[in-house]
C-alpha cells in the first residue's frame, strides 16, 4: 500500500497542517489573503495563530473572531515579514467582518 493510501485513510484530514483543503468559506478566504504575503507558510502560520491565540483550529473560526485573528496578526507578523505588510494582512483580515 502507497503512503499516500495510508495517509487517506487515517481519518487525520483536518488535524493535518500539510492538507490544503477547508471546509470553512471563510478559513478558505483568510488563507488565500494571507498567500499573497506569505505564499506558501500562509496556512501554516495562520494555523499557528488560531491554536495559540484563539485556541481553536484554523478550520472553526467564524466572523466574530475575526477582530482577535487580525489583532495578533499585526502584532506577530513583524515577527517574519515587513511591518507594513503585516498591517495590510491584518486590515484585510479585519474588513472580512463586514463582507
Amino acid at each position: 500500500m502507497a503512503a499516500t493510501d495510508t495517509q487517506q485513510n487515517t481519518g487525520e484530514k483536518q488535524d493535518n497542517p500539510d492538507d490544503p483543503d477547508l471546509s470553512n468559506e471563510l478559513a478558505e478566504t483568510v488563507v488565500e489573503i494571507a498567500e499573497h504575503y506569505l505564499g506558501f507558510a500562509a496556512r501554516e502560520y495562520l494555523d499557528r495563530q488560531c491554536r495559540l491565540h484563539l485556541e481553536k483550529q484554523l478550520n472553526d473560526i467564524r466572523r466574530e473572531d475575526l477582530d482577535d485573528l487580525a489583532m495578533w496578526v499585526e502584532n506577530t507578523a513583524p515577527l517574519i515579514m515587513d511591518r507594513e505588510d503585516g498591517h495590510q494582512l491584518a486590515e484585510e483580515i479585519f474588513r472580512l467582518k463586514s463582507d
